[in-house]
């Protein structure tokens, strides 16, 4: 830090009066007229803002430059031929580079007020990012570029986890970073393939059942084995319960085979996973919906599907060996189970 003989708080008072006429003339300019120059002037001064942060050496002053580009991104639309989808775009770049701005204060020595340098940063990019996706989710969920901001959240949450020197904060922000990416997974499948709900699910459920074993067996972070046990529940619901209604209430024959079948694979994968990772959750739950699902099978095959009876009897053959096989070496092992 430089010495002075006043209070940084007080050296800035000498500043303030032309920043704050600055910013006066810079919201003047933005609420007169939408048209591509008072476009042109609002960056201007956007830009201004940026030098006068980095000459005070100010981190906490990044909210002007960031406010003045926000507010330039929502008239765009309306004074160049630009669809809100694609000024999205543009604020989501924004978002990038305002997290960005965190790694100046390596090349400047910052003078802070109340903030550590980076947190500005940090929170504005963060927050510009939450606000993008939410008007994705609100105004324009037909588009693909939802993925593309979700997936740039979560790697600003991945970058941020890294910078973590507390080991409880990284695994959270990477848990929660896994979970952006699942959702960004999910919106990509809807937009390519519009699947029903059930293969929808999929990601987050398959998401949620492997990393809650993680979480069951971390005793050092607090409140892991709470939120493992709650993962373990929602999870499973997830995975098996949109097939196995889907499987009954589907108007469509061909659509009840596919569920059935689907719920049959799910619950012998979350039966093998059971096994695998020690957790008697997965593990009785699918041995239970394996059960169900032979049950329906049985229903179905008898009620109009015959034509697929081949296919049904051969499935069930297939789940009924898995779970003999996953007995036999529950007993030859005789490892303890988890939850």
């Amino acid at each position: 830090m430089r010495e002075h003989s006043l209070p940084r708080s007080s050296l800035l008072l000498w500043s303030w009066p032309w920043y704050l006429l600055a910013a006066l003339a810079a919201t003047m300019t933005g609420l007169l007229s939408s048209s591509w120059p008072r476009l042109l002037e609002l960056a201007i001064f956007a830009f201004l803002a940026t030098l006068v942060m980095l000459r005070e050496r100010l981190p906490e002053a990044l909210v002007l430059p960031a406010a003045l580009l926000a507010w330039l991104l929502a008239l765009l639309p309306s004074a160049l031929p630009l669809s809100l989808d694609e000024a999205l775009l543009l604020a989501s770049l924004v978002c990038v580079l305002l997290f960005l701005s965190q790694f100046t204060w390596r090349l400047i020595r910052p003078e802070p007020l109340w903030l550590a340098p980076t947190v500005p940063a940090q929170l504005l990019a963060l927050s510009g990012q939450v606000m993008i996706i939410l008007i994705y989710f609100v105004l324009i969920t037909q588009t693909q570029t939802g993925a593309l901001a979700l997936t740039v959240l979560g790697l600003f949450v991945v970058w941020l986890a890294l910078l973590q020197p507390r080991r409880a904060f990284r695994l959270w922000l990477g848990y929660t970073a896994g979970f952006l990416f699942t959702l960004a997974s999910t919106w990509e499948i809807w937009q390519l393939w519009k699947p029903t709900f059930d293969l929808l699910c999929l990601p987050l459920a398959s998401y949620l059942v492997v990393l809650s074993p993680f979480l069951l067996r971390d005793r050092q972070t607090p409140g892991s084995q709470g939120i493992g046990r709650i993962a373990i529940v929602i999870g499973a619901c997830l995975l098996l319960s949109p097939s196995f209604i889907l499987s009954i209430v589907a108007s469509e024959t061909k659509q009840q085979l596919v569920s059935l079948l689907l719920v049959l694979a799910e619950s012998l994968s979350l039966f093998i996973f059971g096994i695998a990772m020690r957790v008697r959750f997965f593990l009785l739950g699918g041995a239970a919906l394996v059960v169900g699902g032979a049950i329906r099978a049985v229903i179905y095959t008898f009620l109009g599907g015959q034509q697929y009876a081949l296919i049904i009897w051969t499935a069930l053959g297939i789940a009924g060996l898995a779970l003999l096989g996953g007995a036999i070496f529950l007993t030859l092992r005789r490892s303890p189970l988890q939850l």
